[in-house]
């Protein structure tokens, strides 16, 4: 049997709503297993637009990686993909890696947690050597001699796996509040909307069914009734069968 325009526009409508439902539902999963970081990790994957060019050299020279492992700079508009690092994974962490960390901003109310990515420049070990307490960063941006910026290893979130050029346009448009409405807003709406109507058109439609059933029922029920009626007319008990006798003359 065809299917109709009607129907196959319902079924991609239902397919569309059951991915928008995965899809906020893995991120109503992967906020709350974040709760408390400050940041939101997706199967251990940060994804970061950068905001800002302290990782963009002036120099040309010094934007490119010097070793096979080494990532270049990043300018503001890229995207970040960071694998998020436990402990024993951050004791593993080296001179040029780029590294995603805690950073305090401001004071008293004011002050806040924000993810700030830049590279090691140096590593600050306990005395035996044998554990990482502190990584010395800079930003590719900044001048070669100037102080770097000290990150307790308790602070560092992650470490920069790819660098996605220009990636990062969705990741600054959707944090702003236009697009955090367009992006995450409105299609949670529509999908609640969708499903409220569903539901709406459900329990109609079961009531209606309801509806033709009982009268259905009724209709059957007044049938049985004017039978029997018409049965009980019709039996021989109650038809008259006295014949009418002629009058005598006198």
């Amino acid at each position: 049997m065809k299917k109709t325009k009607k129907q196959i526009i319902e079924i991609i409508i239902d397919v569309i709503a059951v991915i928008l439902c995965v899809l906020l539902l893995i991120v109503a999963i992967n906020v709350i297993a974040s709760s408390g970081k400050g940041y939101t990790a997706y199967f251990g994957k940060l994804y970061l637009p950068v905001e800002s060019n302290s990782m963009w050299s002036s120099d040309e020279a010094n934007r490119k990686p010097t070793t096979d492992t080494m990532l270049g700079s990043f300018k503001k508009g890229d995207m970040l993909v960071v694998d998020e690092l436990d402990d024993e994974e951050k004791q593993n962490l080296k001179v040029d890696d780029l590294i995603t960390f805690k950073m305090v901003v401001g004071e008293g109310k004011d002050r806040v947690e924000i993810l700030n990515t830049h590279r090691i420049v140096g590593i600050v070990r306990s005395l035996d050597g044998e554990k990482i307490l502190t990584c010395l960063t800079r930003g590719d941006a900044a001048a070669v001699d100037s102080e770097p910026e000290r990150s307790p290893i308790d602070f560092v979130v992650g470490k920069v796996e790819k660098i996605k050029v220009d990636g990062g346009g969705f990741g600054l448009w959707i944090s702003t509040p236009s697009g955090f409405f367009v992006a995450i807003v409105l299609p949670s709406l529509l999908v609640v909307a969708y499903f409220v109507a569903m539901l709406i058109i459900t329990f109609v439609q079961r009531n209606k069914a309801k509806s033709a059933i009982d009268k259905e029922e009724m209709r059957k029920q007044l049938e049985a009734e004017i039978r029997e009626q018409l049965a009980t007319k019709s039996s021989p008990e109650n038809v008259d069968t006295e014949a009418e006798t002629p009058k005598q003359q006198d």
